[in-house]
């Protein structure tokens, strides 16, 4: 029986050949995948596409660049958020005695800079869901990544500088201008949030468009800013569902020099990673500076600070109303714009 099928297929095979039914269908491939309106074509046109709308939002397509290198850290990175046994045993009892508290999102853009900016769709191209980094500060985020993988630390610095230092620092105060597309009350609550930095602390932060070192604030897609000064113009975006006062202070606060402070080399005596609710592709984006990068002056984890992230960020969506964050010694609850238990 399979001697006579295989006599058939070789026949139909010697008759398509002789008919030039495989020639045509070759055409026909080179057709579909290449020439002018083939699938390879349209798919070109989706990445110019792409490409040219990333340009558009952050001006350049560095981010994209940047974004594939820290996303090949993956695997370090969650190999860094793992628990040791008596640490994933302690946050699981912990875990047992919160009561799940559902969210109700109250804004359609988003309750959070994380939300926003994921319904924005730039949070793929951004560090910790609204950073801008440098290719220089991308390398020091590898730099840390692998140190402590490693185990070999740096010689200490003090607070964060990247190579640049002290190029990053402003000098003479921060000086920041409006983009013709931020209507009124974007510039207000950017002038609030600079007016809260200002108050409490001795920065001068003034509006200048002439000076050559300066904050473009303007309306984009997203919130998000780069971190400290990087020479010349630099922006910062509140775009739709952004418009918030504490948004504004936070994201100027990452154009001031601060990372978020969850990212403080000593994060984990204050709060623990649920990595089992975060989003696998996110790990990245919960490293910790290094004490080479980071120096905190002997200055307590300060829990309601303006720069911590939402309890439940980068939670997955089966997980909502568990929180991503969990504080270590359980004594606070609450910080700017979300949870924390």
């Amino acid at each position: 029986m399979r001697v006579v099928l295989l006599t058939l297929l070789t026949l139909l095979l010697a008759i398509c050949v002789s008919g030039g039914f495989l020639s045509n269908l070759g055409d026909k491939v080179k057709k579909t995948f290449g020439g002018k309106g083939g699938i390879g074509e349209k798919l070109k046109n989706i990445t110019m596409t792409k490409i040219e709308k990333v340009k558009k939002i952050f001006g350049s397509a560095t981010v994209m660049k940047i974004k594939e290198k820290l996303s090949k850290l993956k695997d370090k990175a969650k190999k860094l958020l793992e628990l040791p046994p008596r640490m994933f045993a302690a946050l699981k009892e912990r875990l047992a005695k919160l009561r799940r508290i559902k969210h109700v999102q109250v804004h359609e853009e988003g309750d959070t800079i994380e939300q926003v900016n994921h319904k924005s769709e730039v949070d793929g191209y951004l560090y910790q869901s609204d950073i801008v980094l440098t290719e220089k500060q991308a390398d020091e985020k590898e730099a840390e990544i692998n140190e402590q993988v490693s185990g070999k630390s740096r010689p200490r610095r003090q607070a964060f500088r990247d190579r640049r230092y002290p190029a990053t620092l402003w000098e003479n105060g921060v000086n920041y201008y409006f983009d013709f597309n931020a209507n009124e009350k974007l510039r207000s609550v950017f002038k609030k949030g600079a007016n809260q930095w200002h108050q409490n602390t001795c920065i001068n932060i003034k509006e200048d468009s002439e000076a050559k070192d300066k904050i473009r604030i303007f309306h984009e897609n997203g919130c998000w800013s780069h971190v400290g000064r990087i020479g010349g113009k630099q922006d910062l975006s509140l775009g739709k569902g952004c418009h918030a006062v504490s948004t504004a202070t936070h994201e100027l606060g990452h154009a001031l020099g601060f990372y978020h402070t969850m990212a403080r080399h000593d994060r984990d005596d204050y709060v623990t990673i649920n990595v089992q609710n975060i989003r696998v592709d996110l790990y990245d984006q919960f490293t910790k500076q290094t004490t080479a990068t980071n120096e905190n002056y002997n200055i307590t984890y300060d829990y309601g600070s303006i720069m911590n992230y939402d309890g439940r960020a980068f939670v997955l969506p089966a997980c909502a109303d568990v929180w991503a964050t969990v504080l270590t010694t359980p004594h606070f609850s609450g910080s700017y714009n979300g949870e924390y238990v």
